[in-house]
């Protein structure tokens, strides 16, 4: 981490499992640390098969190549002066990543920072705890990893844990049916209960601790609760969804197929496929809380990553 003081236009970049996001925004101090901000996503899927083979297949490289030069070339027409980008699940997993890091540096002169858990989760907290007062619990489900931390903005983290869950891997792992077949959600979900019920074992929650989910699954359920047409952060940020609305959510979407998942507002068509194991993942963190609801918020691991890399 460095110190900034002075007014810059910087760039994070978050290469996921499921898809590639890019932050652009002004640096105006401590007082707006985050102003004139624009986000980009493009769906690449770079975690597809790694679950299962240990590497990044290689269209799934080429889609993240032509996305990460296209997305360097935005930065660049905005007069960014400065971009971290890291890698998180699929790249750490993976035997091969430099299959993607070599080729984006010779193209873009862009050095990934591929993170471990700690740090994903560490990005996640940051990002997320100016937005709350109390204790917090956040659930950033993404497509190869779930990042489970607990704290609040005053103590900072009390304990976090990455697991390997996600949208993308347990759809892989489980379901293999269109609509999926009731057992394949069932084995999904004991197999996201065990584990953070085993977490939970050794990490007790303070009470009155607020539930809050970031990452795509999180506002995907959200803009679909909210029959969104055009996707609105400012609506999403600090929405809330209760556990009766995921669990109906999680058999609506179940008991479509990928064509009539496609049809419903609020969901990305490239997303309908992951759709089910996201909720399905979330429905079984929030029973394990016992939460009653959960807060969604529009600040996630991008800013997180800018703070602690530029020193914001």
């Amino acid at each position: 981490m460095r110190q900034n003081q002075t007014k810059k236009r910087y760039g994070v970049i978050d290469i996921g499992s499921n898809s590639i996001r890019m932050m652009l925004f002004d640096y105006n101090g401590k007082a707006q640390p985050f102003a004139n901000v624009k986000k980009y996503l493009r769906s690449t899927r770079l975690g597809h098969g790694v679950d299962a083979s240990g590497n990044l297949a290689e269209t799934s490289v080429a889609r993240s190549i032509d996305a990460l030069v296209e997305l360097k070339g935005i930065a660049d027409a905005e007069d960014v002066e400065e971009i971290y980008a890291f890698g998180t699940s699929a790249m750490r997993d993976a035997g091969n990543a430099s299959a993607l890091t070599a080729p984006v540096l010779e193209k873009t002169g862009i050095a990934i920072d591929i993170v471990d858990g700690d740090t994903e989760a560490k990005y996640g907290f940051y990002g997320v705890s100016s937005c709350f007062s109390g204790n917090i619990l956040i659930a950033d489900i993404g497509g190869g990893s779930t990042e489970l931390i607990c704290g609040s903005s005053a103590a900072g983290i009390a304990w976090d844990k990455s697991l390997n869950i996600g949208a993308v891997r347990d759809t892989e792992k489980f379901i293999r049916e269109d609509p999926p077949r009731k057992a394949s959600i069932e084995s999904l979900e004991a197999h996201v209960k065990e584990q953070v019920a085993t977490l939970l074992e050794a990490h007790m929650l303070p009470q009155d601790t607020t539930l809050v989910g970031i990452g795509g699954t999180i506002t995907t359920c959200s803009a679909m609760r909210q029959h969104m047409t055009v996707y609105d952060e400012s609506k999403i940020h600090m929405s809330t969804l209760s556990a009766a609305d995921v669990a109906d959510m999680q058999t609506d979407l179940a008991a479509r197929d990928l064509e009539g998942r496609k049809k419903i507002a609020g969901l990305q068509p490239r997303r309908a496929d992951i759709i089910v194991a996201g909720t399905s993942i979330l429905n079984a963190v929030m029973r394990c809380v016992d939460a009653k609801q959960i807060t969604v918020c529009g600040r996630d691991n991008m800013e997180g990553a800018a703070i602690v890399h530029f020193g914001l």
